[in-house]
């Protein structure tokens, strides 16, 4: 079963880490990438610019939507999101609908994977083999808009 205040179109408006490694540079670019909202981001443009854009499609009454490259199932407090594209990039948050306000946290390996994958510089080649993360938790926040387009 879904909520149904779920339906509708959303739009991301934040994206927030917390992150302990043995890699303090995984750790200072974590910290770097809180920055959705500062007017340095939005001039400089980069990864973050291009998710502020990002629509989450709206959802069908069956819980479910396809997307371009994903696709959304929502189960309960679940929110479980997949990468059409990489078939492997399977992630499940933690959601939170909230005044026409979305939250999900994820706090899965998957997401660190996703983090290292998706910058515009590849830092997986770079980081050593043995990174131990004592926390990632990714905090993500959408407000409902009117329409999908």
């Amino acid at each position: 079963d879904y909520p149904k205040d779920i339906l509708g179109c959303w739009k991301m408006v934040d994206i927030r880490y917390e992150v302990k490694s043995n890699y303090p540079y995984i750790d200072a670019l974590a910290d770097s990438l809180n920055v959705i909202d500062s007017k340095e981001s939005l001039e400089t443009g980069g990864w973050i610019k291009f998710l502020e854009g990002n629509i989450l499609q709206s959802f069908n009454n069956n819980g479910r939507q396809r997307g371009l490259d994903n696709y959304y199932r929502i189960d309960g407090d679940s929110f479980f999101a997949q990468n059409s594209i990489r078939d492997d990039d399977k992630q499940t948050s933690k959601m939170i609908i909230r005044n026409d306000t979305l939250f999900l946290e994820a706090s899965i390996p998957e997401a660190f994977d996703d983090f290292l994958l998706d910058l515009r510089f590849d830092i997986k080649q770079e980081a050593p083999d043995d990174i131990k993360l004592e926390k990632w938790i990714r905090y993500t926040t959408f407000i409902r808009v009117p329409d999908c387009d």
